[in-house]
């Protein structure tokens, strides 16, 4: 990995996995508002930001219907279009709106193993502005 993190800077690629898991649907939550992203943090595995004020919250949902994924980014305000593909911690983030500065993607919290249910996701619906799935 330290190789390819030189590489990526070296050359000013950006370094993108795509993450996947058989026992659970892995579910990125990309452009989290800053409130949302606290309420999840209790069911993220793993949280990044990607540049100054941009964080993305990654959830392993078991017995995840098909669809539930897209109602879970619309449910918490996430970008709807997020592909499932993420910077890896520690890389550079070369986008063209951040040139000449740009930021590197950092490793806000990791909970390895963390999976919930969408009954759990739901649960979290206690506030003001609940989180709906259906």
């Amino acid at each position: 990995m330290p190789d390819l993190l030189e590489s990526a800077v070296q050359c000013q690629h950006n370094l993108i996995v795509r993450p996947k898991h058989a026992m659970a649907a892995l579910v990125q939550l990309d452009d989290l508002p800053g409130t949302m992203l606290e309420r999840l943090k209790a069911a993220a595995f793993l949280i990044l930001t990607t540049s100054a004020g941009n964080q993305q919250a990654w959830v392993a949902v078991r017995n995840c219907a098909v669809d539930f994924a897209a109602r879970l980014r619309q449910g918490s305000g996430a970008d709807p279009s997020a592909s499932g593909a993420t910077r890896v911690a520690g890389s550079v983030n070369f986008k063209r709106k951040y040139a000449p500065d740009f930021p590197t993607v950092n490793l806000l919290e990791a909970t390895p193993k963390r999976t919930v249910t969408p009954a759990e996701l739901e649960a979290l619906a206690w506030s003001p502005r609940p989180i709906r799935f259906r």
